[in-house]
């Protein structure tokens, strides 16, 4: 008998520490994993290169204008590819500082949220609601960073070529006047 009055209280105690979140918890856990990956992905990008090349491309393309006002339509379409790079540089350079701060604040939203719920502290009809805004913002987050950096990766051979026709039309510009 006195056996079962210990048992009692234990059951009740394990009973109350335990969560019916339990496929919530192991999504959120995934998440975190993803937001692991999406901050090895922006540690990868050099953002030093990325806002350099787009100085360069601005200072390249303002050389080119103050050296003649008419160039060949061969050299047109070039300088147009060449200022696609400026404005893919540009794109990248204003996400970097806001995604480094997501991939920093996102995993511990997504601790916070997996606390509380193994703790059962979210009403119940309102924990789908938050871990769908917190799976958004996260899947989010990391598509962006994946995207950012394959395509920085995509582009570098083919703008380090046209940087170099560039400087040779500035070059050549620069000979003529």
């Amino acid at each position: 008998m006195r056996k079962f009055i210990f048992i009692i209280p234990l059951t009740l105690l394990f009973a109350q520490c335990s969560t019916p979140y339990t496929a919530e918890i192991s999504r959120i856990d995934s998440l975190i994993t993803l937001m692991d990956s999406a901050k090895v992905l922006v540690s990868k990008v050099d953002s030093g290169i990325v806002h350099q090349r787009r100085r360069l491309c601005e200072k390249n393309m303002k050389r080119i204008v103050e050296l003649t006002d008419t160039v060949s339509r061969e050299e047109v379409f070039m300088l147009d590819r060449y200022g696609a790079f400026q404005k893919a540089y540009t794109k990248w350079g204003s996400k970097m500082g806001l995604l480094s701060e997501e991939v920093e604040v996102i995993p511990v939203q997504l601790r916070n949220l997996r606390t509380d719920l193994s703790k059962n502290l979210i009403p119940q009809e309102k924990v789908r609601t938050y871990l769908e805004n917190e799976e958004f913002a996260a899947v989010a987050v990391y598509q962006t960073c994946q995207q950012m950096y394959t395509g920085l990766q995509s582009i570098d051979k083919a703008y380090l070529e046209a940087e170099e026709k560039v400087l040779l039309l500035i070059q050549r510009l620069e000979s003529e006047n």
